[in-house]
């Protein structure tokens, strides 16, 4: 493959990803420089000279310029203002970036704001920075360029942040977010709107085209409908977002490369009968193409799409063939220049890798399909060669893999295509007429659910799909190889059964190293706010989740944060899942958890209750053949390698208070003693002194409360670090100050969820280790780091 430009485009690409994973960036880099310095002044006959050198350049250019671009780790100067002050109360003046749509029901938004001027106290002082702005019970619609005014408490956590994981807080961070705002109903004023700003017209017209669906379309249909022209899910409720995850077909519901992909595809189908000129179909495919990314809001991803689309038509103007890995190679380039981060950006890799799939294997995976009519011979190649290059990426993100995708998307493609069609004669017939734009609108209607039912359908198909971890670096690098030789296949050529052969070679590679063969045993304590959700792993590789966080009407941290943690690291069984008592905070996010990932048994409290979640886990435990048992004191959890002994409570006699019945569990191994306390209270504090053990790790009861950490108890076991799981998110409060005291006092270092996300514990050689994710990442949040 003679294509500079895709070597320099993989070259540089690396070099930016080096930066990431590379411990020591500096060193990294200076040892690239070395090598180019070595080739440059070394034997000129050295095989592959100049093409090792152009890729070292650009390699160095990619890392260099990923450490120039990298965003501030500590923050801007309003974040790093509020680590100091944060009591204090900031008067911002800002303007919007980015907002969602606002309709009359929205009871939530989250606006994205660039703050000009951040003031607080006497005299003011001017803070700039970027806030993630949360908007309870919003009052208007806001739109990119609006200047406004807000007053409130900042907050510096903005997400959960785990271990080896990637976070919505870390793509807020690389696009220069660094604090969070609450704010309600009327608590935020705008000042002015700007004149000429072409987000802001463009967004103002995806608000109108969602006013003009709200009229024009069934109510049962516009929340699809709003996710497929708008790219707005906030409609979609998790129960009708989930069939579309687990067929495979969820990429329909963000506006991007697919619905590009598939618009170039229509358009040329349609257009190579009508305009013979090359040049003018081209112009014709790019202008409607233009219009279309305009029309739907001209938001990001699209606009993304739109100029990968316009670089790999741009050799038709040149009389040349359109040249799929050239396109994709040189727009990768232009948006890594322009932003390193993007590589790291889920969003810009889906859709820059679905797009490309479709350049790189639809028509030549049609063109394999001889037999079948020309739309259905497209059809089939767009919908096996737009899955392609992104499944791993899927894998990973979403956790879901299945035979019954292809089938699905060979249903949803075309009616979407159709779909999009209707969407687009509803919204240009609206300014003349709604009645007559209803027609279409109300048209929209029955494909909206012939699409769902197609997904409905295939979710049900028993075994259709299954939920997989996240795959390993090798098999990705497998996958890669596959990928590579389904494309020489595909192209034809004398060898062509012969790259059949790799790519059937590389498809069992991937499948062999999917997941890691050996994993060191662990104690993760997860960020997910103020709630606990604990993981472990003994050294014979026995698996436990102790609680998995909070579920409410707005977040399932059970589905959002622990279960795609527990897969990307590579794990699709746990041994147990004890739930220590029945408070939401605990047991709120078990039932996704036993839903995605499969479980040997559920550990539980003795006594049962009249709690509904309760109620629903026994009942959720029968349809999924799980066993489930009640421990108490004296009973032991098998485990390889290590012992998990049951401390509290006892049954005989239980104490006062749901809290002070949280099941106690004491975890040994060889060099790890910890004690995991649930929300034990004074009064089960004191109940465990005659026998309580001295720990290595401790985690701080019921989050740092008032009501637990008792000096006795603490001098009873006399841990070396202590946990806590905490976050401020009102009415809930942190950890109190007059808590972490008592542990000061002892000199017992307190490592914080909220502080330093999530908290990892391991043993070598007889020591302890601990690991943050923060601490990692660069931006820890405790004080002494300021």
């Amino acid at each position: 493959m003679n294509r500079p430009v895709l070597w320099a485009a993989l070259a540089f690409a690396g070099g930016i990803a080096a930066i990431d994973v590379a411990p020591i960036p500096l060193a990294f880099v200076a040892s690239a420089a070395l090598i180019l310095f070595g080739l440059y002044v070394g034997p000129h006959s050295l095989p592959y000279r100049d093409g090792f050198l152009v890729a070292l350049v650009f390699f160095l250019a990619g890392s260099t310029w990923s450490m120039i671009r990298a965003p501030e780790q500590q923050g801007d100067a309003l974040a790093q203002h509020n680590r100091r002050h944060p009591e204090s109360i900031y008067t911002l003046e800002a303007t919007v970036v980015q907002a969602p749509i606002y309709m009359a029901d929205t009871e939530y938004m989250s606006v994205r704001l660039r703050v000009t001027s951040g003031t607080t106290g006497d005299p003011p002082v001017p803070l700039p920075g970027g806030v993630l702005l949360r908007w309870s019970r919003p009052t208007m619609a806001l739109h990119p360029g609006d200047h406004v005014q807000v007053q409130g408490r900042l907050y510096p956590v903005l997400g959960d942040v785990n271990m080896d994981v990637r976070g919505m807080e870390d793509y807020y961070r690389r696009h220069g977010y660094h604090s969070t705002l609450r704010v309600r109903g009327d608590d935020l004023e705008r000042v002015s709107s700007p004149t000429f700003n072409i987000r802001y017209w463009a967004s103002r017209l995806r608000q109108w085209e969602a006013e003009v669906f709200a009229q024009t379309v069934p109510a049962e249909a516009q929340p699809l409908l709003r996710a497929v022209w708008l790219g707005d899910r906030t409609a979609l409720s998790t129960a009708e977002y989930a069939p579309y995850l687990n067929t495979g077909t969820a990429h329909i519901l963000a506006v991007s490369g697919v619905h590009i992909g598939i618009l170039y595809l229509t358009l040329q189908l349609i257009l190579r009968g009508i305009l013979r000129n090359r040049k003018r179909r081209a112009m014709v495919i790019l202008g409607c193409i233009m219009i279309f990314a305009l029309v739907t809001g001209a938001r990001t991803p699209i606009l993304r799409a739109t100029i990968m689309l316009a670089l790999y038509l741009w050799a038709e103007f040149l009389d040349r063939e359109p040249d799929a890995p050239t396109a994709l190679s040189l727009a990768g380039l232009l948006f890594l220049g322009y932003n390193p981060g993007l590589l790291l950006d889920t969003g810009f890799a889906l859709s820059f890798t679905s797009l490309g799939s479709l350049l790189l294997f639809s028509q030549r995976l049609a063109d394999r399909f001889t037999a079948l009519p020309r739309f259905l011979r497209q059809n089939v190649g767009a919908t096996l060669g737009v899955s392609i290059l992104p499944l791993p990426l899927t894998a990973h993100i979403f956790h879901v893999l299945g035979w019954v995708g292809p089938l699905c998307n060979l249903l949803v493609i075309p009616l979407l295509t159709l779909l999009l069609w209707l969407c687009l004669l509803t919204i240009a017939i609206a300014p003349l007429s709604i009645e007559v734009a209803s027609l279409f609108g109300h048209a929209a209607e029955p494909v909206v659910w012939a699409i769902r039912s197609v997904a409905q359908w295939g979710a049900a198909i028993s075994g259709g799909h299954r939920v997989v971890t996240s795959p390993t670096w090798l098999a990705c690098f497998a996958y890669a190889v596959l990928a590579f030789g389904v494309f020489r296949w595909v192209a034809g050529g004398p060898h062509s059964r012969r790259w059949l052969g790799v790519a059937g070679g590389a498809a069992v590679a991937a499948w062999l190293f999917w997941q890691p063969f050996y994993q060191p045993a662990t104690v993760d304590f997860l960020d997910v706010g103020h709630g606990d959700a604990t993981f472990i792993r003994t050294p014979g590789g026995t698996t436990v989740l102790i609680d998995a966080g909070n579920q409410s009407d707005y977040v399932d941290l059970g589905a959002r944060t622990v279960a795609p943690w527990i897969l990307a690291q590579g794990i699709d069984y746990l041994d147990y899942v004890v739930v220590t008592h029945p408070d939401q905070d605990h047991i709120g996010g078990i039932a996704s958890v036993l839903d995605r990932i499969e479980v040997g048994e559920v550990i539980l409290w003795p006594w049962p209750s009249d709690d509904p979640t309760e109620r629903a886990l026994v009942t959720q435990c029968a349809a999924l053949q799980i066993p489930l048992r009640r421990v108490g004191t004296g009973d032991t959890l098998e485990a390889a390698g290590a012992t998990l002994s049951v401390l509290h409570p006892k049954r005989e006699h239980p104490l006062p208070g749901i809290n002070n019945q949280s099941i106690v569990i004491h975890v040994q191994w060889p060099g790890m003693n910890v004690l995991l306390t649930g929300d034990i209270e004074a009064l089960a504090e004191r109940a465990l002194l005659p026998f309580i053990p001295r720990v290595d790790v401790l985690k701080v009861p019921h989050h740092g409360s008032t009501t637990s950490s008792t000096e006795t108890f603490l001098d009873a076991t006399a841990p070396q670090i202590a946990i806590a799981s905490t976050r401020d998110q009102p009415p809930r409060v942190p950890m109190r100050e007059e808590v972490n005291a008592r542990y000061e006092a002892r000199e017992i270092p307190v490592y914080r969820t909220d502080y330093h996300g999530g908290i990892r514990v391991r043993q070598r050689n007889g020591i302890l280790y601990v690991e943050t994710a923060r601490g990692q990442r660069g931006y820890s949040l405790a004080p002494k780091d300021n």
